[in-house]
């Protein structure tokens, strides 16, 4: 990679755009992402986009242990304004400021604008339909897709699926990926493991609730509504993680699981269909999840051949395990100017 692809001064403003009082993987990477460049001397600020004059009161509990700064957004061409794919509907309040937009998923920017397209045109004036019609005025999804779109717009990917989905658009990239809350880097303490089969009711339930039979050779676990040490604790006990969702960016996790010492298994949707996001065994990515006998053969062999097949993931575990490093490696090579 060509150095400072993002040019930085020593007057420069970074700021990234997260949604206020919500957490979860998505705004605890953007903490990350402003954390990190703050470590490495730069000058980052969060907005929310939905706090007006939001203090550092705002910042969720699960991110006031990171070096973030909080504050509106001044529109200058020395500041730096990164915004992830699902909120690129904030880049038309914005003119001279340099854009970023960062892919942390491919499927759910798709979901956002099509939101903004029904809402957009349910709701127009009689008045601006005519000047629609007249081509007088674009529409708020046109001013969107202009601006990204446009020449002078830097795309940054998560995962090598989003790499792939932008260049068949003739769109040009560059790597930042992730890393995970560290609290699972913490792998020590293991107790002895049950045959429980953990899944996210968030993604995919749809394709798994099918398998909630008694040929399975475990109980399923959901995950939902638990606190950080206690997903931590159940993954530490737990042998199989099934994730048959659509894996719009590199999710966590699927990786939380595997560093915790769960076989993973998934389907090929999206991020999962690549080596490089999800680097596992393809006997445990199911092309067809609807293969009842060949689901239920997966998981079970899974349960009753854990301490085989755990050893298979070492691989997977160590790439997760550099991905912080990696990560730090990215923003120097993107934002550090080496000439200031």
């Amino acid at each position: 990679m060509i150095n400072n692809q993002i040019q930085v001064s020593k007057n420069s403003k970074i700021y990234i755009i997260a949604p206020g009082r919500y957490a979860s993987g998505g705004p605890e990477l953007l903490h990350q992402l402003s954390h990190n460049l703050n470590n490495l001397g730069l000058n980052s600020f969060i907005h929310y986009k939905d706090i007006a004059n939001a203090t550092l009161n705002d910042i969720p509990n699960e991110y006031k242990r990171y070096n973030v700064k909080v504050s509106d957004i001044e529109d200058n061409i020395d500041n730096i304004l990164i915004v992830p794919e699902v909120m690129t509907r904030e880049l038309i309040n914005y003119h001279k400021i340099k854009i970023v937009i960062w892919w942390l998923s491919v499927d759910n920017h798709y979901v956002s604008m099509k939101n903004i397209e029904q809402v957009y045109f349910k709701n127009i004036t009689f008045l601006t339909k005519i000047c629609l019609f007249l081509k007088l005025k674009k529409t708020v999804p046109d001013r969107i897709l202009s601006k990204i779109y446009n020449k002078n717009t830097i795309h940054l990917v998560q995962s090598h699926y989003a790499k792939i989905h932008l260049q068949n658009k003739n769109i040009n990239s560059f790597f930042l990926s992730d890393y995970i809350n560290e609290s699972y880097y913490n792998t020590s303490n293991v107790q002895s493991r049950q045959n429980f089969i953990l899944y996210n009711p968030a993604k995919g339930f749809e394709n798994i609730k099918n398998y909630f039979v008694n040929e399975i050779n475990g109980i399923w676990i959901p995950i939902v509504n638990m606190a950080t040490a206690n997903i931590i604790k159940l993954m530490k006990i737990s042998k199989v993680y099934v994730d048959f969702g659509h894996h719009p960016g590199k999710d966590r996790l699927p990786r939380e699981a595997a560093l915790m010492g769960c076989i993973v298994i998934t389907n090929k949707a999206g991020s999962a269909q690549y080596h490089q996001d999800v680097m596992i065994d393809d006997y445990f990515k199911i092309e067809d999840t609807s293969n009842f006998e060949n689901v239920l053969n997966v998981i079970n062999s899974a349960i009753n051949n854990y301490d085989d097949y755990c050893l298979k993931f070492k691989p997977y575990r160590d790439k997760i395990i550099s991905e912080k490093l990696d990560f730090i490696e990215s923003i120097n090579d993107l934002f550090i100017n080496k000439n200031n």
